[in-house]
């Protein structure tokens, strides 16, 4: 069972929330995709968006128990952006 069976969420309505935060299309997908595949992912994506918007990302994907977030970090001198997929720390 994967982690959106387990969440009972549809992987296509997380997709255009994540779109509607302001993820671009490239983003939203491999975010998706590292939920479906438990896989953390690390990619890096010229597309504008507003860094803080991880936080609510994140938010959105902690309500549905998720144990992956989202973590994007501007490159110094560059208009690039690295997005990181991580796997939440077992307490």
């Amino acid at each position: 069972m994967n982690a959106f069976e387990k969440a009972n969420a549809d992987p296509d309505a997380v997709f255009e929330k994540l779109r509607s935060i302001g993820a671009p299309e490239v983003d939203a997908n491999l975010v998706v995709s590292s939920i479906l595949q438990d896989k953390t992912c690390m990619w890096m994506n010229n597309d504008p968006m507003p860094v803080e918007k991880a936080n609510e990302i994140n938010a959105y994907l902690a309500s549905f128990g998720f144990e992956i977030y989202v973590k994007i970090s501007p490159v110094p001198g560059r208009e690039h952006l690295i997005w990181e997929t991580k796997r939440k720390r077992q307490a």
